[in-house]
């Protein structure tokens, strides 16, 4: 499990998990930068403090689900996108999953109080059809909402929305869009040949 590092009482929603008395032993990492000294000593048996993570792939590979229990933010939240790509699914506030029109397997993995949480991470730990009905949901996600090809569409219908009544889209500004996703998707810097 992967719980975000934000102003929340970790503590409190771990010792709310294992207040469940039929809880199965959900080991935890706790994974990111800055984590306040109240979240660092967290650490015991079953609680494995990370820290910054420059690759979360490191992370994904090695749990079953993430936690995002976000009060506070603004926009899609990456690393929610990341473990939904991973094909991680991930129990999340309504913070965490904001801006994302989650289909039902995902949105039914979201929760406000550290009870929901708990609850969600139990079931999602525990039954089988649930976990990999909401990793399938989530990679499917991913493909239809920020896979490299909806990405560049979305921005060419943007570019297209942008021109003037009785414009069409030149070969130029689809190029431009091709071009921009692609250095999204790579990481590295967008030049666009406006020449096109």
């Amino acid at each position: 499990v992967e719980l975000e590092p934000v102003d929340l009482a970790h503590e409190r929603k771990l010792r709310h998990l294992a207040r469940h008395g039929d809880a199965p032993q959900i080991d935890c990492l706790i994974v990111g930068a800055d984590m306040p000294e109240r979240v660092t000593r967290l650490a015991r048996e079953g609680v494995t403090i990370m820290g910054h993570m420059p690759e979360l792939r490191d992370v994904l590979d090695r749990v079953r689900l993430t936690v995002a229990p976000l009060r506070f933010g603004a926009g899609v939240k990456g690393k929610v996108l990341d473990s939904l790509a991973a094909g991680v699914p991930c129990v999340m506030t309504s913070i965490a999953a904001e801006g994302m029109a989650l289909p039902d397997a995902l949105a039914g993995l979201i929760a406000e109080d550290a009870d929901g949480l708990a609850k969600r991470i139990l079931r999602l730990h525990g039954a089988r059809k649930v976990h990999t009905e909401a990793a399938r949901a989530g990679k499917d996600y991913i493909r239809v909402h920020n896979s490299e090809h909806a990405v560049a569409e979305a921005l060419r219908s943007s570019l297209a929305a942008g021109l003037p009544s009785g414009a069409r889209m030149i070969k130029g500004n689809a190029t431009a869009a091709r071009q921009v996703s692609e250095a999204m998707f790579s990481g590295r810097s967008a030049r666009v040949n406006s020449a096109s």
